[in-house]
Formats: C-alpha cells, structure tokens, sequence
C-alpha cells in the first residue's frame, strides 16, 4: 500500500514541531552561514529540507540514536514522492 503524499507532509511536520533538532547548523557552538534554507536569529532558528525518501527518514527518526540520517535531494523527480521537513530550534 502506497502512503498518500499528504500524509507524508503532515507527519513530516508533527514530527518537525514535536521533537526540534537543536543545533544542527551550528559548528563549535557557532552559527553557520544563513543560506536561503537555513536562518537563524538570536536564539531561534529554521533549516528547510526534502526528501526524496520520507519514509526511510521517519523510520530513522523514531530511532534513539545521537543523531538522524537525512536523504536530501535539489531535484524532484516526476513520480517520486519529494517530502519538505521544516526544523526548528
């Protein structure tokens, strides 16, 4: 059975708002570059990413591991599921 696109998304963004990934564009404590999907403002902060393979990225999520392997992609392909997560911290 095939997941429904939407569904994908709104689990991606439970997931996103319920448990944020602190940190993640900071190296030695110190802010990244901004980049047009990644900004950060005082002690707030938002990372865009898609995923060409969403389900495999919430089967790792759920994992208690340090850290989460993300699949990332640039290019969408027609036919293939493309899942935005949004990060906050």
């Amino acid at each position: 059975m095939r997941t429904p696109p939407s569904l994908i998304v709104a689990a991606g963004l439970v997931v996103a708002l319920a448990a944020p990934a602190a940190g993640q564009w900071r190296t030695d404590g110190e802010p990244m570059p901004e980049d047009s999907w990644r900004k950060l403002r005082d002690n707030f902060g938002a990372m865009l990413v898609l995923s060409d393979r969403p389900d495999e990225f919430l089967d790792n999520w759920v994992q208690r591991t340090p850290g989460v392997s993300i699949r990332t992609t640039r290019v969408g392909r027609r036919g293939q599921p493309l899942a935005p997560f949004i990060f906050f911290t």
